[in-house]
């Protein structure tokens, strides 16, 4: 028991470091639309490989890294985090979300689906113009691409973060 309490330690250590340095990434650089999601891409990696009953609650613990370095409405990234988790649990009762092609995939429509989703929050607090939020989402393509090719090359490498050992499944 000891140690899955440390699990969920580091879960929220790699969480932290994660969300910090995109935060740091995107505040710095001019590339800032080409960024990938790293919070998306370790919840993904994490979802196919945790326990499913510990897989909301790392969404929570996600969203919390995520809300800690962001000035995002709360109740709006936790939203987002716990739908990702779900599809994630779903698909995995009849799918190898494990899989390169289907991480890739399902991180390249969360990765448009996450921001477009913020970007409707603030649409709807502020008010704007339907016909410049769309515009604004269909622009969203490159933030689904580059966190689908980050899924593709760094999702294993996430799965298997030190200290997360005791939440993985077992496989036989």
């Amino acid at each position: 028991m000891r140690k899955r309490w440390i699990s969920w330690l580091m879960l929220g250590v790699w969480s932290s470091w994660i969300v910090a340095a995109q935060g740091i990434l995107v505040a710095q650089t001019p590339l800032a639309a080409w960024l990938p999601d790293g919070g998306l891409v370790l919840l993904i990696a994490c979802a196919g490989r945790f326990q499913k009953q510990d897989v909301p609650g790392a969404a929570l613990l996600l969203a919390l890294s995520r809300v800690a370095y962001t000035i995002e409405p709360p109740t709006a990234i936790f939203a987002a985090f716990l739908c990702t988790a779900l599809l994630v649990n779903a698909m995995r009762s009849a799918l190898e979300v494990n899989g390169a092609l289907l991480r890739t995939v399902v991180a390249g429509f969360a990765g448009w689906l996450f921001p477009a989703w913020l970007l409707l929050v603030r649409h709807v607090r502020d008010g704007g113009e339907p016909v410049a939020l769309l515009s604004e989402v269909l622009g969203l393509w490159r933030i689904a691409l580059s966190t689908a090719l980050f899924a593709l090359a760094f999702g294993p490498v996430f799965a298997h973060l030190p200290g997360l050992t005791p939440l993985r499944t077992r496989r036989w």
